[in-house]
């Protein structure tokens, strides 16, 4: 199956089946997983980045933990964001911007609530990139 086809309600159900054990119809497992959004997560970015299995363009808010497709909704922080207009209204330092650069935000809602208290989030951990994973 190519991951082109693979779309974000597929990735979602995947992720719902890993955390809830819940599973489609008709399909039967005799044992569930239980895992946590996080480790669900990592599961899902391995079949990304590392096996090119799932669309690598899904991604996590960082806020909500709801997965969005970066392709069509959300924003990453990128270290180039103090020209964005938003950003600047927001009067974000750049500093932050380079401190927080990829973070991931489903929505505008979620990346005001960052912004206006960053340090009450915890930054998750750099993920590793396939480049390293290979040294």
């Amino acid at each position: 199956m190519s991951n082109n086809k693979i779309t974000l309600e597929q990735v979602q159900e995947f992720m719902t089946m890993l955390t809830s054990g819940e599973l489609p119809e008709g399909l039967v497992m005799p044992e569930q997983p239980a895992l946590t959004p996080t480790a669900a997560f990592a599961v899902i970015w391995y079949l990304q980045e590392y096996l090119r299995v799932l669309p690598d363009h899904i991604e996590q808010c960082c806020i909500c933990g709801e997965l969005f497709d970066a392709d069509c909704d959300g924003h990453i922080v990128a270290d180039d964001d103090e020209d964005d207009p938003w950003t600047k209204a927001q009067g974000i330092d750049p500093a932050l911007l380079k401190r927080y650069q990829g973070a991931e935000f489903c929505s505008e809602s979620c990346e005001h609530a960052f912004w206006s208290d960053p340090a009450a989030y915890v930054r998750p951990a750099p993920m590793i990139t396939f480049t390293e994973m290979n040294q």
